[in-house]
């Protein structure tokens, strides 16, 4: 079931307790179906979707958690650049080109230069 499969029975389904939790068991079942093992029992098949969606969610949320501490040392960094005397401006610009292929670098320079002699810069 797609997501917008999904959102069409919930917008038809009556709001009511009842209905809400058919609809959900309904759609666990449906993606219970297409990755639980053949060999799954039909009353098992919505745990491993609900099993599966919780993993998921928990991976999602440890990575934004690493994100977030990567984002703190990364900022802790400049703040140490910046403190040294170096312009952090600058050094984003040259780590913004450094992850660039070199043709890709030198197509960026070549249209920025154009442009800005277009300009009278």
């Amino acid at each position: 079931m797609t997501g917008q499969q999904t959102l069409d029975v919930v917008k038809e389904a009556d709001k009511s307790p009842d209905n809400v939790e058919a609809t959900i068991r309904h759609t666990m079942q449906e993606v219970g179906k297409r990755i639980a093992p053949e060999n799954t029992k039909p009353e098992d098949v919505e745990k491993v979707a609900v099993e599966r969606l919780t993993s998921l969610i928990e991976r999602i949320e440890r990575l934004e958690n690493e994100k977030k501490g990567v984002a703190s040392d990364i900022s802790d960094i400049y703040a140490e650049a910046k403190n040294a005397g170096f312009d952090t401006k600058i050094m984003r610009e040259i780590i913004k080109l450094r992850r660039m292929e070199a043709a890709e670098r030198d197509e960026f320079e070549f249209l920025r230069d154009t442009y800005c002699r277009a300009l009278d810069m």
